[in-house]
C-alpha cells in the first residue's frame, strides 16, 4: 500500500512537472506569434530580416557561452543532485567559465562589428545584440533542469518573455527602432535570470562565481568536445538565414525568417522536449537500461504523434497563417511554408535518436555526425544561394535532415546495450 502510494505521488509530481514545464514553454512558443507581425508591421519585412541575421548571430555565439553546459553540467548536475557540496561546485565553476567566454566573445564581436562593412553599416543592432549573451550568462535554467525544477524555468521563463513583449509593444514606434528590437530580448533576459540567480543564492547557499581559474580551465579542457558536437548544431540551426542575408539580401533574410519563425516554433518544442526527459534519461540508464528505453520510446513516441497531428493542422491554413503575418508575397511565401514543415517532422524522429546516444554517453560519436551534418547544410546552402532560390535552400536542409537521421539510427542500433 505504500508503494501503491508514492508510486502514485511520483507519477503526480511527474505530471505536474510536465503541466507547468508545458505551460512556460507554450509561452515561450507563443511570444514570437504575438510580436513578429507588429514587428514587420512597423519595421517592414527587409528590417525583420536584419533582425533575424543579428538575432541568428547571437543565438550561434551563445553556444560558446554554454559551452556544453546545457548537457554535460545538467547531466552531472542531474547525477550529484543529493550532494549540495559538488552541486555548488559545479554551478560555480560552470558560471565561471561562462563568464570567461563571454568577455572573450565580447571583445571578438567588437573588433569584428568595427571593421566589417557589413557589421559597420549595422553596428548598433549587432552592438545592442550582444545584450542577450550576457542574459545567457546569468541564465540559470541549465542548473534548474539538472535538479528539475521546472516551476522556477517556468517563472524565469514566462519573466523574461512577458518584460520583452512589454518593450516591443511600448517602445518599437517607428521603422528606425529596429535596432532596438533585440537588445529589448537581452534586457529581459537580464533581468530575470538576475533576480533568479539572487533567488537560487538564498535557497541553495551556494557561490554564484567561483574564483577557481585552474578548475574553470579544466573545465573548458574537458568540455571542449561536447562544445564542439554543439557548436556544429548551432551552426546546422543558424548558418542558413546568416547566408542567406549576407550573401542574398535582407529581404530575402525577411521571407526566411517569417517561414524559419513557423517552423521554428516545432524545433524549439522538440529541443525543450529533450531538455525536460534529457535528465531523465541519463540517470535512468544507471539503473535500468530497458525500462528507460521503454520509457525514451513512449514520451518521444507521444511527441511526435503531436507533432505530426500539429503539421497537418498548419499544412491546411497555411494561407490564414502566412496572412497573419505578412500580406507580401503570398504565394512564394505559402509554397515555402508548405516545403519547410517536412523539417519538424525530420526532427521529431531524429532528434529522440540523438537524445538516446547522448545518454548511451557517445559523445564522440555525436560530433563526428554534427560535423558531417554542418558541413552537408554549409555545402547544400551555399550551392542554394548560387541561384538565389529559397527553395533550393529549403531542399537542402531537408536533405541533410534525412541523411543524418539515418545516420543517428544506425549508430544507435549498433550501440544499444552490450
Amino acid at each position: 500500500m505504500i508503494k501503491a502510494k508514492l508510486r502514485n505521488l511520483y507519477r503526480n509530481k511527474k505530471l505536474s512537472d510536465l503541466s507547468v514545464y508545458g505551460f512556460g514553454q507554450a509561452f515561450n512558443l507563443v511570444t514570437p506569434i504575438l510580436v513578429v507581425p507588429y514587428i514587420i508591421a512597423i519595421c517592414g519585412i527587409e528590417n525583420y530580416g536584419k533582425i533575424g541575421v543579428a538575432l541568428s548571430l547571437a543565438f550561434f555565439l551563445i553556444v560558446f557561452i554554454d559551452y556544453g553546459s546545457e548537457i554535460i553540467s545538467v547531466r552531472e548536475i542531474s547525477l550529484q543532485r543529493d550532494n549540495k557540496v559538488t552541486v555548488s561546485e559545479i554551478f560555480s565553476t560552470t558560471q565561471l567559465a561562462k563568464t570567461i567566454m563571454l568577455f572573450i566573445i565580447i571583445g571578438f564581436c567588437s573588433i569584428l562589428f568595427f571593421t566589417i562593412p557589413y557589421f559597420k553599416d549595422e553596428f548598433l543592432l549587432y552592438i545592442f545584440t550582444l545584450s542577450i549573451l550576457v542574459g545567457q550568462v546569468l541564465n540559470p535554467v541549465w542548473f534548474l533542469q539538472g535538479v528539475e525544477n521546472y516551476k522556477l524555468i517556468t517563472v524565469v521563463n514566462v519573466a523574461s518573455k512577458l518584460l520583452y513583449l512589454s518593450f516591443i509593444f511600448f517602445f518599437i514606434r517607428e521603422e528606425g527602432d529596429y535596432v532596438f528590437v533585440n537588445l529589448y530580448w537581452g534586457l529581459g533576459a537580464i533581468i530575470a535570470n538576475v533576480g533568479m540567480l539572487i533567488y537560487l543564492n538564498i535557497h541553495y547557499k551556494f557561490k554564484i562565481l567561483s574564483k577557481n581559474f585552474v578548475s574553470a580551465r579544466k573545465y573548458i579542457v574537458q568540455n571542449f568536445q561536447i562544445f564542439t558536437s554543439q557548436l556544429f548544431t548551432s551552426l546546422q540551426m543558424y548558418l542558413p538565414i546568416m547566408l542567406i542575408g549576407w550573401l542574398g539580401s535582407n529581404v530575402m533574410a525577411g521571407q526566411y525568417k517569417v517561414i524559419e519563425q513557423i517552423v521554428g516554433i516545432f524545433r524549439t518544442y522538440i529541443l525543450l522536449s529533450f531538455n525536460f526527459l534529457y535528465p531523465k534519461i541519463c540517470y535512468g540508464m544507471q539503473e535500468s537500461y530497458k525500462r528507460t528505453v521503454k520509457y525514451w520510446a513512449v514520451s518521444n513516441g507521444i511527441n511526435a504523434v503531436f507533432i505530426f497531428v500539429c503539421l497537418i493542422v498548419i499544412a491546411t491554413y497555411k494561407v490564414e497563417i502566412i496572412n497573419y503575418f505578412t500580406k507580401a508575397d503570398m504565394l512564394k511565401l505559402t509554397a515555402l511554408l508548405l516545403l519547410a514543415l517536412l523539417i519538424p517532422a525530420i526532427q521529431a524522429l531524429q532528434v529522440p535518436l540523438k537524445q538516446l546516444l547522448l545518454a548511451m554517453n557517445h559523445n564522440k560519436v555525436y560530433v563526428r555526425i554534427s560535423f558531417v551534418q554542418t558541413l552537408l547544410i554549409l555545402l547544400l546552402v551555399v550551392v542554394s544561394l548560387v541561384y538565389y532560390e529559397l527553395f533550393a535552400v529549403i531542399w537542402a536542409i531537408i536533405i541533410s535532415e534525412l541523411i543524418i537521421s539515418f545516420a543517428y539510427l544506425f549508430f544507435v542500433l549498433r550501440y544499444k546495450e552490450r
